[in-house]
């Protein structure tokens, strides 16, 4: 079975290194003077395996810890969030929450829901 390990790469993309080096040794046995141009292209496609291995390469990335601040600012935010939901998604509004609530001027709610978000 093949892994996401550079081994693995080359195993499933050496056609590319073939035609790579198919395509040098048939310009060089028909056209040598035309190595020049078909040199860089061979290079680039010999070499696609390890770009795309390291293209494909899942980033690690550390947690980011919340400080008791930002903790309390994010548990305010989301029981505001939720009182919104309990307050005002109910029967009457047939379980959907309404599109907002204008507050100033005091407005009230906007009894629909628009269908972007």
């Amino acid at each position: 079975k093949l892994k996401n390990d550079s081994k693995s790469f080359i195993m499933r993309m050496r056609s590319a290194i073939y035609i790579a080096i198919l395509l040098c040794i048939l310009v060089i046995a028909t056209r040598p003077y035309n190595l020049i141009y078909i040199l860089p292209l061979s290079i680039g496609w010999a070499l696609s395996p390890f770009v795309a291995y390291k293209i494909s390469k899942e980033e690690v990335k550390e947690k980011e810890r919340l400080d008791e601040k930002g903790n309390k600012v994010l548990r305010t935010m989301a029981r505001k969030t939720w009182a919104y939901f309990e307050d005002f998604a109910g029967q009457e509004n047939n379980y959907l929450p309404p599109d907002n609530l204008q507050e100033d001027p005091p407005n009230g709610l906007a009894y629909r829901t628009s269908p972007t978000p």
